[in-house]
This record gives structure tokens, C-alpha cells and sequence, in this order.
């Protein structure tokens, strides 16, 4: 006992030791080992006690003591060569009893770092500044599972080795980790929001859970987790942020997720297994910066909340990798650093079997480079159910017999900057209830709706002897020979006529004995009525009035 700090120098006892000092720290300045329990006290105000030379040897169980127990001050830091176990009662090697007389309860910072073992514990730590744990040796763990753990500040782990595994359990307190570089697997439980200070770095597996109601796990300092993840919370406010930094990311198990889920990276990455998000109005979105690709190899499915991909070059999906959600939007942006590195570029790449499936929600396509389709379908009835937008490239039939765009009761508005939709060799199959178009120089589709003067089941191309053919489908005005005339509303019939005479109201009547019609582009018709027959990609005209 000595009434200012202590400064401990190599020292070797073969039974107990105790130390007190009453005004000042405890600290030391060589190794101590003490073969019997041994007991560390301070007792001013704000006194610490600092053990942390690395070869430090305590064979039996050791009590810290800073600043009298007082919760309010002391910090403790202690390194041992063996495992630490935080304890309760006297015990066997390795037991630590931290302020003992207040269970487990620092009022300042703990650090505590075991050399050539393991840490765990069985006493709740309180801790009301940051705390630090570090296990030294390949394979070393820590395993801080108790409950009703409640460590206030930042907390900061490292262990080495692929089996060096961190878990900890903060009870009902919100966590927040530090710079943390883990060996194996980290397991992390809070009963408030995770969230974090550092980058944490995590060689194997990484688990978080939230284990009461609308609780946040929010990681997002450019973080490294080489292996799978799994996010659990509970509620529709249980949101799951989480930035992978420049690696890639792998396995997301999301099923325990009620909540929204926002992935972020800056590698290229390969989704390979499927994320789904059954929460009511949960939404998806993942985000590859850093001028990389996403590929996307499995489905991607919410109930009702909108999917949102994006990568600032191409996204690439095979024929596995569904899109679905019952009516939340669908929206997938290639080159999404368009403004920043334009050359870049960026492909939405589609194939044979791959399906976007918005439900009653919006469907929306960006690229710069080409746009290539399988099947994208909604039932949404808006003017923007299916958008697709190309800078530089075409859009293209990515080579399925299905119908690519169907949006039965909405409209599909295409824009290029000049590339085709659809080509000669292969057109897009479509159905909608419009088609607007921007930039596009050749259409080559297969239309079911508005390309289509419906009437019957059959295509003008293919209409029957005296069959009878009305213009129905979104179109405004009656037709004359070098007049357009409002005529109502988009439910009017509309009557395209083949001779020099006011058409009037009555339907187009195609008499294939009595004429010869050619089947022509709307592109190379009267330029006075091309306005008017712009949205028609094919119609009969008589020869002689053509």
C-alpha cells in the first residue's frame, strides 16, 4: 500500500499479492508473475490501474479495483499470458473480477488483451467508456455472451486465425464497434440498434441481430466481411444498412430481416444466392460503386417493398436471377456514374428466362450501352408502367419466344440516343395499352396493343377476307387527307381512310378482293397525317392513294 501511484517492476511472487494505491494509478514497468491470486486497487478519484506488459503471468485469479469501485472514473487495462475468464467469485487461473464489489462495473475504459488464451465470461460487464478485447495467439476467441452485458462506448475486437471467432451480446444496450479486425466468424447481438465507428474486418461469416422491435443495424464505414452475412431484426422499422467497402459481397441471408435492406460495395460482385424480404413494405437495394459490375445469378424477391439495383457499369443477369415483388417498383440503373465517369459505360443485360416481375409497381431500365431484354411484365396502369432508357446503345430481344414487355394497361416509353428497339432479326414482343417514343430511329416489334388496330384477335398483317378493322387504341383524332381533327377522348374510335373523301367515324373496312394494298412503314406515308400515324408501326394503304 503507498499513499501516491505505484509503478511495478519485474516482479516474481510464488503466493498472493495485493496492491493499493490510495492517491494515484497503478501501473508497470516490467513483467509480473504471480503465481497466487493477487488484487489491484486504487482508490482516488478518477485512479486507473494499467497491467499491460505482454508477458504478464497470472496463474491464479486477479480483482481490479479502479478508483474504489466508483462507476463514475477509472479506467483498467490488462494483459495476461493466459485466457481470461471475467468471474464473480474467487475461482481457478485465468478468473478476473473486475471492480468486484459493483459486479463486473467500470466506470471508465476497459481493455483487456489475452496473450496465449481465450476470453469469456460469466458475469455481466458494465462498462460506461469504450472497451477493448484482444486475443493474441492464432485461434484465440471471444465470447462475451452473457445477457445482460450493457458496454456503453465504443467496443473494439480482434483475434487472429481462421478460427478465431468474436461473439458478444450487448443485452438491451445499443452497440457500437469500433475498428475491429476479426479471424473467423463474428456473431454480434444487441437489444437496441448495432451500428458502427470503424471499419471492421472480418476474415470469416459475419451475424447481427437486433432482438427487440424496430431496432436499426447500421454499418456502414466501408467495412470488409469476406464471408456470408446474416442481419435479423423485428418490425417494419428493423432497417439493415450495410457497407462492404472494396470487398466483395457474398451470401446475404436476409429471411430474418421485417424491415428495408441497402447494400452497399465498391468491388464487382456476384449475387449467387437468393435475398428475400417478406416484411410488409420492406425494399431492396444494392449499390456497386467504384466504376464495377454487378451480377446478378439468383432471384431477388420482396413482398410489397421496391427493388432497386445499381452499378456504375454493366448488371448482368442470368436466367435464374427473377426479379419479383407483389407492387413495390422494380428499378435497375447500369453506368450509374454516368456524371462522373461517362466513358465508363454500362449494360443492363437480360436473357431467355430472366423475369422482372413488379406486380402492380413500375418497371424502370437505365443504361449508357445496350438494353437487353427477357421478360419484364406489370399490371401497373400509369404512364410510366415499363420505362426503358438507353444513352448510347439499342435495346434489344435478349432472344426468348415469350412476350418481353407486357403492361397491358399502361403505357412503355422507350428513349434512345439513337439506337433501335427491336431489329429485323429479332423483335420485341409487346403489349401495352401505349407506346411513347424518344430518339428511336427503327422499331421492330411484334405488338399486341398499341402497334396493333385491334378489332379482332388477328394483326392487320394477318387480317382475314372482309374483315373488319377498328383503330381503337389510344388515339385521339380522325384521320383526313392533309388534316388531323380532334375527335374526343382516348376512348373514341378512330377511322383511317384510303381515299381523298373525309373518312368520318365508321371503322377501316379491308376488302382484299376489290384492292391491292401494300403493307408499309408509317415512316413513308403522307407527311401531313404522319402525326397522326406515328404510334401505328404497320397499316394498309390503297396504291393508288399512297
Amino acid at each position: 500500500t503507498d499513499e501516491d501511484a505505484i509503478d511495478l517492476g519485474a516482479s516474481t511472487v510464488s503466493g498472493t499479492y495485493a496492491v493499493t494505491a490510495t492517491a494515484g494509478d497503478i501501473t508497470d514497468s516490467g513483467t509480473l508473475a504471480i503465481t497466487g491470486a493477487s488484487t489491484f486497487k486504487t482508490s482516488a478519484s478518477g485512479s486507473n490501474i494499467v497491467l499491460d506488459d505482454s508477458n504478464n503471468a497470472f496463474s491464479a485469479a486477479v480483482t481490479l479495483i479502479a478508483d474504489a469501485g466508483n462507476e463514475a472514473f477509472g479506467n483498467i487495462t490488462f494483459v495476461d499470458s493466459a485466457g481470461i475468464n471475467f468471474a464473480t467469485s474467487a475461482g481457478s487461473n485465468g478468473d478476473l473480477f473486475i471492480n468486484a464489489a459493483t459486479d463486473g462495473a467500470v466506470g471508465g475504459n476497459l481493455n483487456v488483451t489475452a496473450t496465449t488464451g481465450n476470453i469469456t465470461d460469466v458475469v455481466a460487464l458494465v462498462v460506461s467508456g469504450t472497451s477493448s478485447f484482444t486475443t493474441s495467439a492464432s485461434n484465440g476467441t471471444i465470447t462475451l455472451n452473457t445477457s445482460t452485458n450493457a458496454l456503453s462506448g465504443v467496443v473494439t475486437l480482434s483475434t487472429t486465425g481462421s478460427s478465431g471467432n468474436a461473439t458478444i451480446d450487448n443485452g438491451t444496450t445499443a452497440l457500437n464497434i469500433g475498428a475491429s479486425t476479426i479471424g473467423g466468424n463474428l456473431t454480434v447481438t444487441a437489444g437496441d440498434s448495432i451500428t458502427d465507428s470503424g471499419v471492421i474486418t472480418v476474415s470469416g461469416t459475419a451475424s447481427f441481430t437486433t432482438d427487440t422491435t424496430d431496432k436499426l443495424i447500421t454499418l456502414n464505414s466501408q467495412n470488409a466481411v469476406t464471408g456470408a452475412l446474416t442481419f435479423t431484426t423485428n418490425g417494419t422499422g428493423g432497417d439493415v444498412i450495410f457497407d462492404n467497402g472494396t470487398t466483395a459481397l457474398g451470401t446475404i441471408n436476409s429471411g430474418g430481416i421485417d424491415g428495408d435492406l441497402t447494400l452497399r460495395t465498391d468491388a464487382a460482385t456476384t449475387i449467387s444466392s437468393g435475398i428475400s424480404l417478406s416484411g410488409s413494405g420492406a425494399a431492396l437495394s444494392l449499390t456497386v460503386d467504384g466504376g464495377k459490375s454487378l451480377n446478378v445469378q439468383a432471384a431477388l424477391t420482396t413482398t410489397a417493398g421496391g427493388i432497386t439495383l445499381s452499378a456504375d457499369d454493366d448488371i448482368i443477369f442470368t436466367a435464374a436471377a427473377d426479379l419479383s415483388s407483389t407492387n413495390g417498383n422494380i428499378s435497375v440503373n447500369a453506368d450509374d456514374d454516368a456524371t462522373s465517369d461517362a466513358e465508363t459505360g454500362g449494360a443492363l443485360t437480360m436473357v431467355d428466362g430472366t423475369v422482372f416481375n413488379a406486380g402492380s409497381g413500375t418497371i424502370t431500365g437505365i443504361a449508357d450501352e445496350d438494353i437487353t431484354l427477357g421478360q419484364m411484365t406489370t399490371t401497373n396502369s400509369t404512364t410510366s408502367a415499363i420505362t426503358l432508357n438507353t444513352t448510347s446503345g439499342n435495346i434489344l430481344d435478349g432472344g426468348d419466344t415469350n412476350e418481353d414487355l407486357t403492361a397491358a394497361s399502361g403505357t412503355v416509353d422507350i428513349t434512345t440516343g439513337g439506337g433501335t428497339f427491336g431489329t429485323t432479326a429479332n423483335d420485341i414482343e409487346i403489349t401495352s395499352s401505349a407506346l411513347t417514343k424518344t430518339g428511336v430511329p427503327v422499331t421492330v416489334v411484334t405488338s399486341t396493343s398499341e402497334e396493333t388496330l385491334s378489332g379482332t384477335t388477328e394483326t392487320v398483317g394477318e387480317a382475314s377476307v372482309d374483315q373488319t378493322i377498328n383503330i381503337v387504341e389510344n388515339l385521339i383524332g380522325t384521320v383526313e387527307q392533309g388534316n388531323q381533327i380532334v375527335a374526343g377522348n382516348s376512348g373514341s374510335t378512330v377511322s383511317a381512310g384510303v381515299n381523298t373523301n373525309q373518312p368520318g367515324s365508321g371503322p377501316f373496312i379491308v376488302d382484299v378482293y376489290s384492292e391491292s394494298y401494300e403493307l408499309v412503314k408509317t415512316e413513308v406515308g403522307d407527311t401531313q397525317i404522319a402525326p397522326a400515324m406515328k404510334q401505328l408501326n404497320d397499316l394498309w394503304l390503297d396504291d393508288e392513294d399512297n
